[in-house]
């Protein structure tokens, strides 16, 4: 989503024009971060109103690597809250799966997902151990949740006919996880972090044979991550 890409770009650029030097975990910083997403994108087929009693599971598993900045407010008794968003790509691997037909495997039929990129604005609370007021050699334990959104382009053949379309949308939804991260000087932090996101459901159509597809988008990440705090 371009206004998503745009967000993070601007916040970098604020971010980035602060000169204050960080104490411990509060302040403005910028990172990269690179995972692996395990995807689930659940299909049902519907003629108008009516489920016509296809459906598909697809499962891809992708790296993912991406941008992060955000700031951080020590409140005291080691207690920060925080803001930050991201924005990543993927790699290009997909996952098809034939369609079943009321539960039963059709080869004639067949559906694939790939997710191209992503992005989120999250809330962040955190717990930091070691003294506060020490800027390196720190560790954080943090919760972080908020808004989600992913670019899915899918995939759907028919074999008898030879005839396929492809849809690339935006869906959104939320997202939500925990990780540490451990600051190993004044500047430089490192971190591990695993989220569970949840896209909702989007109606896709399915051109040329004027069907439309339900699809539910859920995945789970695990990801490591670098920041410079300014």
């Amino acid at each position: 989503m371009k206004k998503l890409s745009v967000l993070v770009i601007a916040v970098s650029a604020a971010l980035a024009s602060l000169t204050a030097a960080a104490e411990g975990f509060s302040g403005p910083y910028l990172g990269i971060y690179g995972g692996k997403a395990f995807t689930t994108d659940d299909g049902k087929e519907f003629d108008g109103d009516t489920f016509d009693g296809y459906r598909q599971e697809t499962n891809p598993d992708q790296l993912q690597y991406g941008l992060l900045a955000g700031y951080n407010w020590d409140i005291g008794n080691n207690v920060v809250l925080g803001l930050e968003a991201d924005y990543e790509g993927r790699d290009n691997q997909d996952d098809s799966d034939y369609q079943d037909y009321l539960g039963v495997t059709d080869t004639d039929y067949e559906a694939s997902t790939r997710i191209k990129a992503g992005g989120s604005f999250r809330g962040r609370a955190g717990y930091v151990f070691n003294n506060p007021y020490y800027v390196k050699n720190q560790t954080m334990l943090y919760v972080t949740a908020g808004y989600a959104t992913v670019e899915a382009e899918r995939k759907y053949k028919d074999f008898n006919s030879n005839e396929s379309t492809s849809t690339t949308d935006w869906q959104e939804g939320w997202t939500a996880g925990a990780g540490v991260e451990y600051l190993i000087d004044a500047n430089f932090a490192a971190r591990l972090e695993y989220r569970h996101s949840d896209y909702g459901t989007e109606n896709v159509n399915e051109n040329p044979w004027d069907l439309k597809e339900k699809q539910s988008l859920s995945e789970d990440s695990v990801r490591l991550g670098a920041s410079y705090q300014f």
